[in-house]
């Protein structure tokens, strides 16, 4: 049995479901309700966009778990004991997190969402067995190659280093964060259709493996409105900065965990 971890998580915050975010690995979860209420309230369209090497379907395992900082009071840190440990940056700035399991318990989702509609994601699952981390870097980078060429659109595909080697990188514009198929950033074939010019959202992806774990850190924010030319530019410094320091902590932490084996 696992243990969902939040550092600090009873000051100034109202526990939801169960104290101090307990949860074993076959864990159950809802769906976020709020988030996707407080989503469709700023009357976006989504469309599924023709995405075959990315559709899948995401469906929970059960129940959510949630924890709210209305007044503030959150330390960043979290754990996914035996997979990963974190602290979250600017937690002063977080309004609440959300964790669960989805897909008969075979992935790992925790988001945390900000003020000025940002949110900072975790998904983890395990890779095929026999692959390693170069050909599932490799893979992945193919599949968004191809649903780049599928669907037109520019994903910012890259190939980059990080603490734990090959590592993807990706830069989306104007995916939608909720849709019948499955939250961010598990589904990733949700567009705005029509969208916001010259960006409706934007997201920074990095994907990495640590022994049969396959790990992506996602930022993703709205853009603010009306934007302007500039915005994209300074989304992506912004985004960028927040997840290339979610990953660096992450991977820290994580360094001092014995790298988990394939059950």
């Amino acid at each position: 049995m696992l243990t969902l971890i939040t550092g600090n998580n009873v000051s100034e915050g109202k526990i939801k479901t169960v104290a101090h975010f307990k949860c074993a690995f076959e864990g159950r979860i809802v769906m976020e309700r709020k988030f996707q209420k407080m989503i469709m309230s700023v009357g976006i369209v989504l469309v599924l966009a023709a995405m075959p090497v990315l559709a899948q379907q995401y469906t929970l395992s059960g129940k959510a778990y949630e924890m709210t900082w209305p007044n503030g009071g959150w330390d960043g840190k979290y754990a996914f004991p035996g997979v990963f440990c974190v602290a979250f940056p600017e937690p002063d700035k977080a309004k609440r997190m959300v964790t669960g399991m989805f897909n008969r318990n075979a992935i790992h989702l925790a988001r945390t969402i900000y003020d000025q509609k940002i949110m900072a994601a975790i998904a983890v699952s395990v890779v095929p067995e026999g692959s390693d981390v170069e050909a599932e870097i490799n893979k992945l980078t193919d599949m968004y190659r191809q649903g780049e060429s599928v669907t037109g659109r520019s994903f910012g595909v890259e190939r980059l280093t990080s603490g734990f080697g090959p590592t993807l990188g990706l830069k989306m514009k104007d995916i939608a964060p909720e849709s019948r198929n499955g939250p961010f950033p598990l589904n990733i074939g949700t567009f705005y259709n029509p969208a916001k010019q010259p960006l409706e959202s934007l997201s920074v992806h990095r994907v990495f493996v640590r022994g049969p774990d396959r790990i992506e850190v996602a930022v993703f924010q709205m853009a603010p409105q009306p934007a302007a030319e500039t915005t994209e530019a300074e989304m992506t410094r912004r985004l960028t900065d927040m997840a290339d320091k979610l990953v660096a902590s992450l991977q820290s932490c994580t360094s001092a965990m014995p790298v988990r084996t394939r059950q």
